[in-house]
């Protein structure tokens, strides 16, 4: 960890000094760098689910709001929950009240908070916080935002 990001602090933040762990090891993730020695670096899937969307049949789509809420992808998303436009009698897939909602076509790395169920299309997973919290997973996909939307970029 350099010097200079153990001095990062929010803007408008007090400054501070964080005592540096004894040690640190490669994480095995490039963009992760350096942590701590006694962390696990653990993949996502195996801490809680992640639900990958699914597209219904064109007919079953409806804007009358007959059946679940349908989001296609981040088209939907408000500031913080999704505004639905269209609904599906046969949502293959569904986001639960409080799963992460993120966004894995371009833009990829958008992000919401499901507020009710829903059914979610091929354009987002959903996230369900099994064993961390739904909130701090809302706000390291927020944080991952640069990252996650810089996969999703072909190089000219």
């Amino acid at each position: 960890m350099s010097a200079e990001l153990s001095q990062v602090a929010a803007p408008g933040a007090p400054a501070r000094s964080w005592k540096p762990y004894p040690a640190y090891t490669d994480s095995g993730v490039e963009w992760l760098g350096k942590v701590p020695e006694h962390w696990d670096v653990i993949k996502l899937k195996f801490v809680d689910e992640v639900i990958m969307g699914q597209s219904p049949n064109s007919e079953d789509y409806n804007k009358n709001g007959h059946g679940l809420p349908f989001l296609q992808g981040n088209a939907e998303f408000g500031n913080l929950n999704p505004i639905p436009i269209n609904w599906c009698r046969t949502a293959n897939k569904s986001a639960m009240n409080g799963d992460v909602l993120l966004s894995v076509r371009a833009p990829i790395g958008a992000v919401n908070l499901a507020d009710q169920k829903y059914g979610i299309g091929r354009g987002l997973c959903a996230i369900r916080a099994i064993k961390s919290n739904n909130k701090y997973l809302f706000y390291v996909c927020i944080c991952l935002n640069d990252e996650l939307n810089s996969i999703g970029v072909v190089p000219s």
